[in-house]
């Protein structure tokens, strides 16, 4: 009887075990969900247009390589990347956010780490720029004039062009 008993725990532990792992490898939640898949119903982007999440990196490892249109909102602004390279990649972008770098955020054309400054932007469009490892880094303009201010705290304009440019 003993035995039994015992084989019996034994194999409840071990199921046990298997479906703790199965769960494990169907887990969909993840700390690094982009912005854009946590966003309400809304305020998402249709299914028609493209979206980090969907897009794969080329590779430069630019998400985009395309001018394309993102989100949806009442307000709409351009947004320019400029790469390293010459490539050009223009975004209309369409937003409720009021300030350049929730928009951004939230569409996932940007990363980067808080500073006490704000946020210290080192990936655009996918492509990282770290003035640590090269000496190169973004550089925000809006319109055509060098930002005073960072992208958390730019204000968003309808019908502004903001840019990042890839410098060194």
């Amino acid at each position: 009887m003993k035995k039994i008993l015992s084989l019996l725990l034994v194999s409840l532990l071990v199921l046990s075990l298997i479906f703790v792992f199965a769960s494990c490898g169907n887990d969909t939640e993840s700390t690094s969900t982009p912005a854009s898949e946590s966003t309400p119903a809304s305020e998402s982007t249709p299914a028609s247009e493209s979206t980090p999440a969907t897009q794969p990196a080329n590779e430069n490892g630019m998400l985009y390589t395309e001018d394309t249109t993102l989100g949806t909102g009442n307000t709409q602004f351009t947004f320019v990347v400029e790469h390293m390279d010459g490539k050009k990649v223009t975004f209309t972008i369409n937003t409720n956010k009021t300030m350049l770098g929730e928009a951004l955020l939230e569409l996932g054309l940007i990363s980067g780490s808080d500073s006490q400054y704000g946020l210290m932007v080192e990936k655009v469009n996918g492509v990282e720029q770290l003035y640590a490892n090269d000496g190169s880094y973004w550089a925000l303009y809006i319109g055509e004039e060098y930002a005073m201010t960072g992208v958390d705290s730019t204000p968003v304009e309808s019908g502004m062009t903001y840019k990042f440019v890839a410098s060194k």
